[in-house]
């Protein structure tokens, strides 16, 4: 059998793949072991949690995925929840019982300190910035840009029958502006 370049082509290709195959399938982590032994479908899965992450997303780098998933369970937590409350997960887990109701406060509600949209602090953690950030420009959304936050994090305001979303934004606003007229007439006084 003579191999020629396009024979070689397709080996090479296949070792590619099965490589990446076995990356795949070898990748540990809980939560995406889960997810893959559910076999939950790609469909089900992009309507429950639309910004799941995916180990590729991180080259399958297992630390960069756990920095990854929390991101993710902070900013998308109401995703979290309705995943592993998911008929596919649900079925793997044996001590599951009832629904399991993981959020108290959802991350962005947060205080704000300013009108102004955040913006990156630089502590040396590249990692925690980047989150405080985001977590801190995902609150600024929910309370000065509603609409957006909704087409952005795709998070509808089913809150708790005790939440009034709107009352919480007024009350966030209101506090902004007494704080800056107070800084106002404390730089008033020095000067």
């Amino acid at each position: 059998m003579r191999i020629t370049r396009p024979l070689l082509i397709n080996i090479f290709m296949f070792i590619l793949f099965l490589s990446y195959a076995q990356e795949q399938n070898s990748f540990e982590h809980a939560i995406w072991q889960w997810v893959e032994g559910s076999q939950i479908s790609d469909k089900q899965l992009n309507q429950v949690a639309p910004h799941f992450p995916h180990p590729q997303k991180v080259g399958y780098d297992k630390e960069a995925y756990d920095l990854e998933m929390l991101r993710w369970q902070k900013l998308f937590c109401f995703e979290y929840e309705a995943l592993i409350n998911a008929p596919e997960l649900v079925a793997l887990n044996p001590y599951y019982t009832e629904y399991q109701d993981i959020i108290q406060v959802p991350y962005f509600i947060r205080p704000l300190s300013s009108f102004d949209k955040p913006v990156k602090k630089d502590t040396g953690n590249s990692f925690d910035d980047q989150l405080a950030y985001e977590l801190d420009l995902q609150a600024w959304y929910f309370v000065f840009e509603p609409d957006q936050f909704k087409h952005i994090y795709k998070i509808d305001e089913n809150f708790s029958e005790h939440f009034d979303a709107d009352a919480y934004r007024a009350q966030i606003i209101k506090k902004i502006e007494e704080t800056e007229k107070q800084k106002k007439l404390n730089n008033k006084e020095i000067n």
